[in-house]
């Protein structure tokens, strides 16, 4: 009690000369003795920031209130007064730490100055907060149409069960006071408390999801338009003599374009980004694309039909037996002699990668929506 009055005096000293029974280190060693309570806890947040690297970047603070009987007077005695906003030097707090964070292991708040609000029923208010950066594991396999699981670890670290016993006020993180993110959306956050070796530990809960349209006009547009333009030319005639240059010059612009949005995806091996390998199997098919034109241009200039590997020939024959182009001559013995040029090759080939290639294309471009999206 003495130490309430003590500290009551030294906000309010030029209008009470009251007298004080006891000295000015005796108050604050009052003040900041140790005791064992029982705190609870709310966390707020202002804004969430990137998510990048499996690191979460969030401006909160959190509010801690507590009741010590020590600290209580009569308002009746003091001109009606309810209240104090105190230094926290003279108010023994308990240390809260961020135990996944990042950085160095300070307390919340680090050196800033946050005042104590103190109740005349003995109830602590006090809310540190800052930037704080944590670490959060990471699934990035559905981006950009991800969602990520963070918690924000709080802790009074050193001081056990014995000590301080924490308990949270509200069942959910309080987003009075939230501005929305332009990349990121919360859908998910609740607040619970879990003992670890000893220490009881406030757990915030937070499931945030990605907004998607950026990089779905971005990336994933451009990585459609590509993917759809490149077997286009099989359909481009071979006298035009822009086959093999065009489908590099695809083959190498959708390359570039990779190199450029590759630093906007997010880099994990596990588990590694579904958008990611979908490019790259493009790009593979892209490389399959170069062979074809070139071969199909190899064979349509070929008169010698030795060149013609015995694979090709049949695929050429199963063409015309489709009926899609025949020219068959019978023979007394009833042999069909099958004669074609290399022009029928090269059409052949045309039509067999126009359709491999456009087909490989749709089941990944359909494969991986129907795995983000579900």
């Amino acid at each position: 009690m003495n130490g309430c009055r003590r500290t009551h005096a030294e906000y309010h000293q030029a209008k009470d000369e009251t007298s004080w029974e006891i000295d000015d280190n005796q108050a604050r060693q009052i003040g900041r003795a140790k005791r064992k309570g029982t705190h609870n806890q709310q966390i707020c947040i202002f804004k969430t920031g990137s998510f990048h690297n499996a690191i979460q970047k969030v401006r909160c603070f959190k509010g801690d209130k507590m009741k010590d009987p020590s600290l209580k007077w009569d308002p009746a005695a003091y001109g009606n007064l309810t209240s104090l906003a105190l230094d926290p030097v003279d108010i023994w707090l308990p240390p809260m730490f961020l135990l996944n964070g990042v950085k160095k292991l300070e307390p919340i708040g680090g050196d800033t100055k946050f005042h104590v609000i103190v109740d005349s029923n003995g109830e602590i208010n006090y809310s540190p907060g800052g930037v704080l950066n944590a670490k959060c594991p990471t699934d990035i396999a559905k981006f950009p149409f991800d969602e990520q699981t963070c918690d924000l670890q709080f802790v009074p670290w050193g001081l056990t069960l014995q000590y301080v016993i924490l308990y949270p006020e509200f069942e959910n993180i309080q987003l009075q006071y939230f501005t929305s993110h332009s990349d990121w959306k919360i859908v998910d956050h609740s607040t619970y408390l879990l003992d670890i070796g000893g220490l009881g530990c406030i757990w915030a809960h937070m499931k945030i999801k990605r907004q998607p349209l950026y990089y779905a006009i971005m990336t994933i547009l451009p990585t459609l338009l590509f993917s759809l333009l490149n077997p286009l030319v099989f359909v481009l005639p071979v006298e035009s003599g822009e086959r093999v240059s065009l489908s590099i010059t695809i083959l190498l612009s959708y390359a570039i374009f990779l190199t450029l949005v590759s630093a906007s995806i997010p880099t994990s091996s596990n588990p590694m980004c579904t958008l990611l390998t979908v490019m790259i199997a493009i790009i593979a098919i892209s490389g399959i694309i170069v062979l074809g034109a070139i071969f199909s241009v190899r064979y349509y200039y070929s008169s010698d039909p030795k060149t013609i590997c015995c694979t090709v020939k049949y695929l050429v024959r199963m063409k015309l037996r489709l009926g899609l182009k025949r020219n068959v001559v019978q023979s007394k013995a009833d042999v069909i002699v099958e004669k074609f040029s290399g022009k029928d090759v090269a059409h052949t080939l045309d039509f067999i990668f126009l359709i491999i290639t456009y087909g490989l294309i749709f089941v990944i471009i359909f494969s991986y929506f129907i795995y983000v999206l579900s």
